[in-house]
């Protein structure tokens, strides 16, 4: 092993490193730490938890509809508070009447439930009518809207959601079934998505998603928050 000795001048230099050094680095770790805890103050606040596929926030667009009372609707009818969207069809067998009824039991666990609307979006604008679709809604609950429109319209709604569907008459020209993605999606009051909810979770995951999302929003205080509340008019089905 070689030794080796410091001379005078190393010495000298060693000591002001020492002096000098161990002050700037502290300081340098200090201005990291307060950087680091204003970056994560100045980030928006994560849904992360149970029900949760993803955080989105390019989903939405404008769109042009028709809902179960025959009235024309459009994204800005839906700026009162967030909304709970599914895509889907009235003849389906599983997927869709689960999904809605979760949607429904969800939104039962909510303080203020008026708060988050739930929108049923059908794929099968020839079979759902709005008479179709007022008597199959009525059954998951009287807040529930129901939209549907000409085939054009919903296919570029549904691209903007990247929703997958195929209309099965190959199968059955009169009683075919809809291949079709499955997804809930949270939107906020400027029709922005929010959230991408998974179709499974149980309606306690999803209501404590919807909860973490109205919290973040500002639109309705828990019991105990003590936060105040921006009072949306109930709704009674039909898009006011």
């Amino acid at each position: 092993m070689v030794g080796f000795t410091a001379g005078p001048a190393a010495g000298r230099l060693l000591d002001r490193l020492l002096r000098w050094g161990t002050p700037a680095l502290l300081a340098a770790a200090l201005g990291f730490a307060v950087w680091l805890l204003v970056d994560s103050l100045s980030r928006p606040r994560t849904l992360a938890g149970p029900g949760l596929i993803e955080e989105r926030r390019d989903l939405g667009g404008p769109f042009r509809l028709t809902d179960q009372h025959g009235r024309t609707v459009t994204e800005a009818d839906f700026s009162d508070g967030l909304t709970l969207l599914y895509f889907g069809y009235s003849f389906c067998p599983d997927l869709c009447p689960t999904a809605l009824q979760s949607m429904a039991d969800a939104r039962a666990e909510l303080a203020e439930p008026w708060h988050v609307r739930p929108v049923f979006v059908s794929l099968d604008p020839a079979r759902d009518t709005p008479a179709r679709l007022a008597d199959y809604l009525a059954a998951f609950g009287p807040d529930f809207v129901g939209l549907s429109g000409p085939k054009a319209e919903l296919d570029r709604l549904t691209r903007r959601f990247g929703v997958v569907y195929q209309l099965r008459t190959d199968i059955d020209p009169e009683y075919y079934p809809v291949d079709h993605s499955s997804r809930l999606y949270l939107m906020d009051g400027n029709w922005r998505a929010v959230a991408v909810l998974d179709d499974d979770a149980d309606p306690a995951e999803l209501a404590a998603a919807l909860r973490r999302a109205l919290a973040e929003s500002g639109d309705a205080g828990q019991p105990g928050s003590g936060g105040q509340v921006r009072r949306a008019a109930r709704p009674t089905g039909a898009v006011q």
